[in-house]
């Protein structure tokens, strides 16, 4: 957990992001990417608080 930064977080949300179906719309809903990092924050958070 002490590799993980919250700039690769931020990233990887910008990835999500910009993932797109072949019609050009965006794969995940913000719904979605809320529920992938929400708890990927949460995990991040806490170990942060450990250190």
């Amino acid at each position: 957990m002490s590799e993980i930064i919250l700039s690769q977080v931020a990233f990887f949300l910008q990835s999500l992001m910009k993932d797109l179906k072949p019609d050009g719309s965006r794969r995940l809903t913000n719904k979605r990417i809320n529920n992938i990092l929400y708890p990927l924050v949460t995990i991040v958070s806490l170990a942060s608080d450990d250190a």
